[in-house]
Formats: C-alpha cells, structure tokens, sequence
C-alpha cells in the first residue's frame, strides 16, 4: 500500500507538467530529455544514471522526482522512499515542482 501511495504521490507531481525550473541551460535539458526518453524506451539502468549525473549538477526536484520514478520502476523502493522523501521536506518546494 505504501508503494502505491509513493507512486501516486510522484505521478501527481510529474503530471504538473512543470518544468526543468532554475537548471535551464541547454546541457541540463538535454540530459534530462535524453533521461526521459531512456525511461520511455524502458533502459531504465541507463535513465538512472542520467539522473544521478544531473544530480551531481543541479539540485533541481524535478530532476530528483524522475530519478525516484526511475529508481521506483526497477523495484528500488527503499532508495526511491529516501529519495522522495527528501523532496516533500525541503521547504523550498512548491505545489508545482519546478
């Protein structure tokens, strides 16, 4: 059931359609689009790794919510629950995740 609940919770905010926020530069964007699309394509180890390089670069929620996604999608719960805990705490995150 907790499962659950995390991954509605981190639908809920990928389905604001926010944006990349402040880490607007073309490379961050790249690699979060390739990231994504490496999601779609079901390479989830290589999405994974993506993100985890873009974290080292931005500290952006976005980029941290797809990781859990990521991280969530190949049954990695425990790290994907840290993860996404530690987007809902920080105080500088709104509603919309930008």
């Amino acid at each position: 059931m907790r499962r659950l609940a995390l991954l509605l919770a981190v639908a809920a905010a990928l389905a604001s359609g926010a944006a990349l926020g402040q880490a607007n530069d073309e490379a961050l964007q790249r690699a979060f689009t390739e990231g994504m699309q490496q999601v779609q394509a079901g390479n989830l180890a290589q999405a994974e790794a993506i993100f985890r390089d873009m974290l080292k670069r931005t500290g952006s929620p976005r980029v941290k919510l797809e990781l859990t996604r990521t991280l969530y999608l190949q049954g990695k719960f425990d790290e994907a629950k840290t993860l996404f805990h530690e987007v809902s705490v920080e105080s500088d995150v709104s509603v919309v995740v930008e």
